[in-house]
């Protein structure tokens, strides 16, 4: 367990245990003990079919995940309810703390969990259930930059809007992955919001445009083949361009030094 507030629930869970093989009484002095994970809080408990129900979910986690499970039974036919339902199975059973890493499934800021599963009896409901405190270990955000900025080719996402002057729509940049960026000479965070002439002057503006503008109305994805300058020396590149939900995608690769 590497988080300190982990450590510090496992140990207070520990002094919680009583004689006799039987889950330690929990109330609000117990609680008070690990209020530091409140806010990362999720309880399990059985319901009348021997089910396990989320019965708290704190507000914390609405914002990790993007949803709650509040009142929820968990439904062993899901794949991230199952992780939970095998999990506090073994800790009611093994009458012990249960540690596990998992790959998010459902969470929408969250690509990976770390989860302590405490075992406990409820004084205030008089019945066994299971407090889960969950960690974020690597956030979505931070994956998906992680992947997009190890690709082997660059990769943009633009947008269009409308623009007074010669041209009807203005292209600009919503977001970039490194390699894009190191290929048109910008810092990354300097690209974002970027128009496609002052990002790319060495393509046929019109040219691209058109292609743009084509694969927007109709869909269908298009190559458009252009050039760009990497320290001092003129270089071929090719561009494979696609409609998405929020614009265009662009991924352009290197295709060798120009003539």
């Amino acid at each position: 367990m590497s988080d300190e507030k982990f450590l510090v629930a496992y140990d207070a869970w520990l002094s919680w245990q009583t004689l006799g093989g039987h889950l330690p009484p929990v109330g609000g002095a117990e609680l008070a003990e690990i209020q530091l994970t409140r806010n990362q809080q999720v309880r399990f408990s059985k319901d009348e079919k021997d089910l396990w129900f989320c019965s708290d979910f704190a507000p914390g986690m609405v914002d990790f995940a993007g949803f709650s499970l509040a009142g929820q039974t968990m439904d062993a036919d899901q794949a991230f309810a199952k992780i939970h339902i095998d999990n506090c199975d073994l800790a009611i059973s093994a009458k012990k703390p249960v540690y596990t890493i998992f790959k998010a499934i459902k969470a929408v800021n969250v690509a990976l969990w770390q989860v302590l599963y405490l075992p406990v009896h409820s004084c205030d409901i008089e019945q066994d259930e299971v407090i889960a405190i969950l960690q974020p270990i690597v956030y979505r955000k931070t994956y998906l930059e992680d992947i997009l900025n190890a690709l082997p080719h660059g990769l943009m996402t633009v947008m269009s809007h409308a623009q007074d002057g010669k041209r009807d729509l203005q292209f600009q940049v919503i977001e970039c992955n490194r390699p894009m960026a190191e290929m048109m000479r910008h810092k990354m965070l300097d690209v974002i919001g970027m128009d496609l002439p002052t990002l790319w002057p060495e393509a046929n503006q019109e040219a691209l445009e058109k292609v743009m503008i084509d694969v927007l109305q109709d869909g269908n994805p298009r190559n458009f083949n252009a050039h760009y300058n990497q320290e001092g020396e003129r270089r071929n590149c090719e561009s494979r361009i696609t409609k998405s939900s929020w614009g265009l995608t662009v991924y352009t690769w290197d295709t060798g030094k120009a003539d």
